[in-house]
């Protein structure tokens, strides 16, 4: 009798795989949100504010340019630093920023939405794809010629499961271009000339 290959699944094998992708996935629901992609990146963008990296002249530029969670990181900043009696003590550039959109209406610049929108998703996906593709011995994607099912397939499986519309194909594309995630973000931001941090 012939052994069956590690990549094939049994049907049984196939619905327990699927519920444990779905129990996965209802752990970090609230998290796919693209509320909460866009409270991830303001968050960064908070933390070099307030580390005072290099990066801090360029999130005052992109809120300049209309990035969203840029301006809520710099608003968030600065309250807190004028709550501590701090406000004095800020870069010249932010302290301006605030003080010239204390009164003006905020516009956001509409480029790379949908970058961010799918941000948390986009990091969650090749993860948990590579965590069920050691522990089942399937790969983790499969070509349009292959017959064998792939974590892809089932992950698909598990998201229509839960009524969310995502193909096996667009997991594919998401697993493939997991190394290139932090260079779309950055190409989504406005672009800025910087000069000398003020």
């Amino acid at each position: 009798m012939a052994h069956r290959k590690t990549t094939e699944v049994a049907p049984a094998d196939a619905a327990t795989v699927i519920d444990l992708i779905c129990a996965e996935i209802d752990k970090v629901a609230e998290f796919f949100t693209t509320e909460a992609s866009w409270r991830r990146l303001e968050q960064f963008f908070y933390e070099q504010l307030v580390r005072e990296t290099a990066l801090s002249v360029a999130i005052v530029e992109w809120a300049k340019a209309g990035h969203p969670a840029a301006h809520r990181a710099i608003s968030r900043y600065a309250r807190e630093m004028g709550e501590r009696s701090r406000f004095d003590q800020m870069l010249v550039s932010i302290r301006a920023y605030v003080l010239s959109t204390a009164e003006g209406q905020f516009l956001p610049y509409p480029r790379g939405r949908r970058v961010v929108a799918n941000m948390m998703r986009d990091i969650w996906i090749p993860l948990v794809m590579q965590n069920v593709a050691e522990g089942t011995g399937l790969s983790p994607t499969r070509s349009a010629s292959t017959t064998t099912p792939s974590v892809a397939f089932f992950l698909h499986r598990a998201f229509r499961k839960r009524g969310v519309k995502i193909g096996e194909r667009e997991l594919n594309r998401i697993f493939w271009g997991r190394g290139k995630l932090a260079a779309a973000i950055e190409a989504s931001m406005p672009p800025i000339a910087l000069t000398a941090a003020g």
